[in-house]
């Protein structure tokens, strides 16, 4: 290995103990391929051992707690004991080489689109009818806020029995965590709303909890991570700035959080600047790791897709995420450690078979696409998938930040 990249492979440990031998992770990446009651499919096991030396960290694609939460019709559940078979084969294939294999587990509260069409419900922090949906959203009552808490916990028990070495809270994405984060969504005047401090409290709530079961089901140390997206500001619409992301990021470092991932959206987004705030323009990454100050790894992801990019990443945090590249170039981590860094390539054409790239991909093409890092040659090959005529397409054009 060229020595320029030997940071890229040196050790790491999370507050709980566990060590890994390097800094690549795989991001959670939506694929589609599930069955359509959330079952983990063939190719979805072929998919994850394909990739079991992306990273040192593999981070499945978010698995909805609740039958009342569902973004896409062909996305991995966990709030029924059914996918526990399923989830048991995928976190072995994810552990075939080596790697620590993380569940990653939401609610999706105002986006569960799929939920909407079929129940007639959506659920998020206050009754709002925003201009980019088009159904209405359910505020959450006291009790229906607790349940979900509940469900957290309830996916933590599942992960653990079917050998997952950890578990990651999705807080970012504007899904529910975010929606009760963001005065944009939360337009609560109890316990739940209002101040800064309130409006953390869910997200705090669901982490005491996914704490509690997993030390209550296993003896064994158990990663539990955060994802967040620092900011929400579109415009004049601003939910939130990073100045509050970090006195929520302060508050789950001083509970004992293993990681802190912070998702970014667009062409090299892990050196995006803050948009306002004590902090505008300053690197929001940066921002957040000084802030942290080594009591647990940053990860970052966003256009990392090649040595000098995962190089130049590790500058931003401490471990490196690739969601794109991991579809397209699963080899990358293993070729930089081989001196092999000439036969990286995100080219798929003629590779799909031996890259188990499965067709559900196509229907999340337009996340692939926004990434800016792929050629157009595998655009076109994605493009002509075939897939069957029962298969919905996402049409969600949205940002994620």
């Amino acid at each position: 290995m060229n020595s320029k990249y030997e940071s890229l492979f040196s050790p790491l440990a999370f507050p709980n103990g566990v060590e890994v031998p390097g800094r690549f992770v795989m991001a959670p990446m939506v694929i589609n391929s599930s069955n359509a009651d959330g079952t983990v499919t063939d190719a979805d096991i072929a998919y994850f051992k394909r990739r079991a030396k992306t990273g040192q960290l593999l981070i499945t694609a978010a698995c909805y707690n609740d039958i009342l939460a569902q973004w896409l019709d062909y996305q991995y559940g966990i709030f029924d004991d059914k996918h526990l078979p399923g989830m048991t084969e995928m976190a072995q294939a994810m552990k075939s080489e080596g790697a620590k294999a993380i569940m990653q587990v939401y609610h999706t509260g105002r986006e569960a689109s799929v939920t909407y069409r079929d129940y007639g419900v959506a659920y998020g922090p206050s009754s709002i009818q925003f201009p980019f949906l088009d159904y209405p959203v359910t505020g959450m009552s006291e009790r229906k806020i607790h349940d979900v808490i509940s469900f957290f916990g309830d996916a933590t028990r599942r992960a653990i029995k079917a050998g997952f070495d950890g578990l990651e809270i999705h807080g970012a994405n504007h899904y529910l965590i975010q929606q009760f984060f963001s005065t944009t969504s939360n337009k609560r005047t109890d316990r739940w709303g209002g101040s800064i401090e309130n409006r953390a409290a869910f997200a705090l709530a669901i982490f005491d909890e996914v704490k509690r079961v997993a030390k209550e089901e296993t003896a064994e140390p158990f990663i539990v991570g955060y994802r967040i997206s620092p900011e929400e500001i579109h415009g004049s619409d601003v939910g939130y700035t990073l100045d509050d992301s970090l006195y929520l990021i302060e508050q789950l470092v001083s509970k004992g959080v293993d990681y802190i991932h912070s998702s970014l959206w667009g062409v090299d987004s892990y050196k995006n600047k803050a948009e306002m705030g004590m902090y505008e323009n300053q690197p929001i990454n940066q921002v957040i790791k000084s802030a942290i100050n080594k009591r647990c790894p940053l990860i970052v992801v966003g256009g990392i897709s090649s040595a000098d990019t995962a190089l130049d990443a590790l500058e931003y945090g401490d471990m490196v995420a690739m969601a794109a590249a991991a579809i397209v170039e699963p080899d990358l981590a293993e070729k930089i450690r081989n001196d092999r860094i000439e036969e990286i390539t995100l080219d798929i054409a003629g590779r799909l078979e031996e890259l188990k790239i499965p067709y559900g991909v196509k229907t999340v093409r337009w996340i692939l696409e926004s990434s800016g890092t792929l050629p157009q040659a595998t655009l076109d090959v994605i493009d002509a998938l075939e897939v069957p005529d029962h298969y919905i397409i996402a049409s969600d054009q949205r940002t994620f930040n």
